[in-house]
């Protein structure tokens, strides 16, 4: 099975999304990673990146799909999964105006 080293998904995440960040987010995210709470600043960023619709690379969308399967039977999965699927098809819809 594979797995994501939380932290390096949190990094990585924190690189892609933040010229979509404000100031306020920005703060929020590197407080949060601070506080080694990787897996706060990795639910914020996907909210961010479900909302932004930025794209998102695809090796970090295999890195995200693989992080939430390990939720799998999670009360979090599900809104970690329907995060996904948002993140998927606006990175998809951005890449194509391009």
């Amino acid at each position: 099975m594979n797995t994501v080293h939380e932290a390096d998904l949190a990094w990585k995440l924190i690189e892609d999304s933040r010229s979509r960040l404000d100031v306020a987010a920005l703060n929020k995210t590197f407080v949060t990673v601070g506080t080694g709470d990787y897996e706060g600043v990795i639910d914020i960023l996907m909210n961010v990146a479900a909302s932004s619709g930025g794209p998102v690379s695809d090796e970090l969308m295999s890195q995200l799909a693989v992080w939430v399967e390990g939720f799998r039977g999670h009360e979090r999965y599900a809104n970690r999964l329907s995060l996904l699927d948002q993140i998927t098809t606006r990175s998809s819809a951005s890449t194509l105006r391009r």
